[in-house]
């Protein structure tokens, strides 16, 4: 019951989210709000937030060890349960809006302190524009730069709701995800597909663990299948991502029709 309270809460969260939001998908990827970035990562129809609950697997550990002296108990989430959520990262909305996200944040690995005093005198969009040439330069084959022709690639992470002493918050955990972490990848190998409705049935070409990209573990499936055909078209309908973590398996719904950008198909 309480994971179910939980789940509605979740989803209120992300309802909130893009409360008001204009339509995003009239203008071009700089001109989108914080509140438009939010409805193309959280609750645009390339996202599947998933109801499988997950324990956290880190504050379950600190209640059993207590190692830590110094942590109050007040201080660790009384109960906090997380969900998978998935998106289709190499659609050109959710690729755009993760650039954008990238922009509007530091990122330390790639922009140097030499590099942050120069930006800090000049102007929102120049800042802006001058740390996607950066991200850009440094990273010239990431998935928000550089489309995927060979894959379609879905990212996992977790959504988590906490509840402590002072309310109910909501985070996304990014990396690591332990959940993934601690799933066979044999066994991810061997149980992970994309469905469709026409009975289509793709396995998994590969896998990626959560890395330090903000993105997410990967599940990369082939655009082509072995006779060159598209592994997914409109005429498909609706396709269905499965795959496990740990004992449970994960299933996400995305309905082709709904995955149009501007007269395309995005996947």
């Amino acid at each position: 019951m309480f994971r179910k309270a939980l789940f509605l809460i979740l989803n209120c969260f992300l309802s909130a989210a893009v409360c008001g939001a204009e339509d995003w998908q009239n203008k071009s990827a700089s001109e989108w709000t914080p509140s438009e970035l939010n409805e193309i990562l959280n609750n645009s129809p390339w996202v599947f937030q998933t109801s499988t609950a997950f324990p956290n697997i880190a504050a379950r550990n600190i209640r059993k060890s207590r190692a830590n002296p110094h942590i109050a108990l007040g201080d660790v989430h009384r109960s906090s349960v997380r969900y998978p959520m998935i998106r289709i990262v190499t659609a050109r909305p959710i690729r755009e809006a993760l650039l954008m996200r990238t922009a509007d944040r530091t990122i330390e690995s790639v922009i140097s302190v030499d590099d942050l005093a120069k930006e800090s005198n000049s102007d929102g969009e120049q800042a802006r524009h001058r740390r996607l040439q950066l991200f850009a330069k440094a990273n010239p084959d990431d998935i928000r730069i550089k489309p995927s022709l060979d894959y379609i690639i879905f990212a996992v992470t977790m959504k988590q709701l906490n509840q402590t002493a002072n309310g109910i918050t909501l985070t996304e955990e990014w990396f690591p995800v332990d959940e993934l972490k601690g799933t066979d990848p044999s066994k991810l190998m061997a149980e992970a597909f994309l469905t469709t409705e026409k009975g289509k049935r793709i396995p998994l070409a590969r896998y990626e663990d959560p890395r330090d990209d903000r993105l997410g573990a990967k599940l990369y499936f082939p655009r082509l299948r072995p006779d060159g055909r598209p592994s997914v078209s409109l005429e498909d309908k609706q396709i269905e991502l499965e795959f496990p973590i740990l004992d449970k398996k994960i299933t996400a719904k995305f309905d082709l029709g709904m995955l149009l950008y501007r007269g395309r198909l995005e996947l």
